[in-house]
């Protein structure tokens, strides 16, 4: 009886892995990118929506310890927005403050910081525009620059009195 061997006349297929490697490599890199960039494109996107946020709440409160109103000290306003946004790297040229009479006011805008024409009274507003580009690591295909903006309003309390006893 000779004994054979089970593998003697099968040839085993070289390279295979290595081709097949070939093709699902790419597909695995743009998925990976894909993700990483759509991951930084949401916090670029909340790091300015959250800058004019606190852009505007900065701006609203009554607190006027420096000397100079909150909503008229336009530096201050664009620190608290860049504070804010930090690694959206903002500059001032990205945050625009207008003042408006409000949504449904027939007065339309106030003008812009430092000087609101005509003079701002209680109820208007102050809103806070940050504006900022989003450039992808790799720009290709679908990885292109994009616009991001986000505008927040709120409402001045200017000239209220409040007295200790509850009554205004």
């Amino acid at each position: 009886m000779r004994l054979m061997k089970v593998n003697s006349f099968k040839r085993q297929p070289r390279g295979q892995g290595m081709v097949e490697l070939a093709f699902a490599l790419p597909i695995f890199l743009l998925l990976f990118v894909g993700i990483f960039e759509i991951g930084r494109l949401v916090f670029m996107n909340n790091a300015v929506y959250t800058a004019s946020r606190e852009g505007a709440r900065y701006a609203a409160a009554t607190d006027t310890t420096s000397g100079v109103a909150r909503y008229i000290d336009c530096a201050a306003i664009r620190n608290a927005a860049k504070k804010a946004g930090v690694l959206a790297n903002l500059t001032d040229a990205d945050i625009t403050i207008m003042y408006d009479s409000g949504p449904n006011s027939l007065v339309g805008s106030k003008g812009s910081c430092p000087n609101p024409s005509p003079a701002l009274v209680l109820g208007d507003r102050i809103m806070v525009t940050v504006n900022t580009t989003f450039h992808p690591t790799v720009s290709f295909g679908i990885f292109r620059d994009l616009a991001l903006s986000s505008t927040s309003s709120r409402t001045l309390i200017k000239d209220l009195d409040v007295n200790v006893d509850g009554t205004f």
